[in-house]
């Protein structure tokens, strides 16, 4: 009975005077709001994903969030590192949080241990469209016509090439239509497409009307514009 007494104390002493266990790291989180570029004025249901940009951050897989009415959003229960906000808006150009153009690759956000981020201001920039009409040598609607979208990129080798956005074909009424066109520089290419895609960027790529002989290949330089169209 005596020893059973002692061990037990000792017992006792051990776990009062045994180690503390370790406390987990306070959790963060980040809040801010989307706004349209150029305005205040919220973007409501914009979609943001949350990943982890360095391999101690761990977001498993991604963590999403929708803008509220208010274009209000936040990711709760974050540890800390750093983080990358991709956006994305039905009518807007998909974007990076902290990119200063559209190519560049963004600006992390860096989170510490328990930090409550409240202040982050998103503006998203509403995407372009670019339409059109051709038509024959008499005037009639050209239809079926393929046109392609394209831009001037870099390949390894820094050679200046066309590289394809977007294609469509002309409509019963010869005319048509991209959308969701983040704003730059472009050229039009309608009919033939042989020879142009990947292709070095010739001096017969010059501005030229889409209306007329359409059955050869003319491009032109065309900027896509902010369009706000009113639904009624």
């Amino acid at each position: 009975m005596k020893l059973t007494t002692i061990a037990g104390a000792i017992l006792l002493f051990q776990l009062a005077h045994g180690e503390p266990q370790q406390r987990p790291n306070p959790k963060g989180s980040i809040e801010g709001i989307v706004v349209r570029v150029g305005t205040n004025d919220p973007i409501a249901g914009a979609r943001l994903r949350l990943s982890g940009s360095n391999p101690v951050t761990s977001v498993s897989p991604t963590a999403t969030a929708i803008t509220d009415a208010r274009g209000v959003f936040v990711f709760r229960e974050l540890e800390a590192g750093s983080y990358r906000i991709v956006l994305e808006g039905s009518g807007y150009v998909r974007q990076v949080y902290g990119q200063r153009d559209f190519n560049s690759p963004g600006m992390p956000v860096r989170l510490s241990d328990g930090q409550a981020l409240t202040d982050l201001s998103i503006r998203l920039t509403p995407a372009g469209s670019i339409d059109g009409r051709i038509t024959d040598s008499a005037g009639n609607p050209a239809v079926a016509i393929p046109v392609e979208l394209l831009r001037k990129t870099y390949n390894e080798n820094g050679q200046k090439i066309l590289h394809l956005f977007g294609s469509t074909r002309t409509n019963d009424r010869g005319e048509y239509r991209f959308y969701w066109v983040t704003p730059g520089r472009y050229y039009l290419n309608a009919g033939s497409a042989k020879g142009t895609i990947g292709g070095p960027v010739a001096n017969r790529w010059q501005p030229a009307t889409l209306d007329g002989s359409w059955h050869r290949s003319y491009a032109r330089r065309a900027r896509s514009v902010y369009q706000r169209r009113r639904h009624n």
